[in-house]
């Protein structure tokens, strides 16, 4: 399902993501800058169950921020495009963090591939939330227009679960997203308790908020929303690959600690 948005505030850009899904658990991998066939690529940080190489999110060095939600669809977008080069909606999230520095950049990449959805009973159609550090920001779904856009200052993006064409209204939690966001500016901590607000209980595998001009992340594993875990992308890249699976994350809280 899941539910992600971004706001631009008066010293940064704030986004905020649930993802939620029936499978528990996931991984964060930092990742290092590498030098590939002549192209030098950004440093990332990525969230996944499925491999690095499959993220449902992730953040680059440049400060821009890809993530995910499926639209409950199995029928084909209209106007896909035909005789490209195909990549799934999970890996093209890497390769294009790997590459672009901006939202419009991110946009160029994406439409130089025809996406797989590996659309079977159990998977989906997806649209991608893209936002960059400058605060422009854009929804992309397969088969629809697109551009990106300036966010003032309190204005804001969100995606659900509702695809183009239809009232994103319909859903609950783009109301509550939309009610928050309208009301006040958020900081982490309230971004956080926004996203704890519309969680979907055991659904929700994990809460992340990003600061993108700071290149921050603060990481709710597995519903710990006591116990919120925070990392600049910069800093921990100058250490090297590192990754920290959520059972790790989760033996740091002293909690836990106690029991094991």
């Amino acid at each position: 399902m899941c539910t992600l948005f971004a706001i631009q505030t008066g010293s940064t850009v704030i986004v905020g993501r649930n993802f939620d899904w029936i499978q528990r658990g996931g991984t964060l991998h930092f990742i290092p800058p590498t030098s590939s066939y002549g192209t030098q690529t950004f440093g990332l940080c990525l969230l996944e169950q499925m491999g690095a190489g499959e993220p449902f999110e992730g953040m680059n060095t440049q400060g821009l921020f890809i993530g995910l939600a499926a639209v409950p669809t199995h029928q084909v977008p209209p106007f896909a495009p035909i005789n490209r080069p195909r990549f799934n909606e999970l890996g093209i999230i890497r390769y294009i963090l790997e590459r672009a520095a901006t939202t419009e950049q991110a946009l160029q990449l994406f439409h130089q591939f025809s996406l797989d959805y590996r659309l079977t009973p159990w998977n989906f159609h997806h649209h991608h939330l893209i936002v960059d550090a400058q605060g422009q920001v854009a929804v992309y779904e397969e088969g629809y227009p697109v551009e990106a856009r300036g966010l003032p200052r309190s204005q804001w993006e969100a995606i659900t679960n509702v695809g183009q064409g239809m009232d994103r209204l319909i859903c609950s939690r783009y109301q509550a997203v939309a009610t928050s966001l309208n009301q006040a500016e958020p900081t982490v901590e309230t971004a956080m308790q926004l996203l704890e607000n519309v969680r979907q209980d055991e659904l929700t595998v994990w809460s992340a908020v990003y600061k993108l001009k700071e290149r921050t992340v603060g990481l709710c594993a597995d519903g710990d929303y006591d116990f919120i875990h925070h990392w600049t992308l910069i800093d921990q890249l100058e250490q090297g690959y590192a990754t920290f699976p959520f059972t790790q994350l989760k033996l740091k809280n002293p909690k836990y600690r106690q029991k094991y």
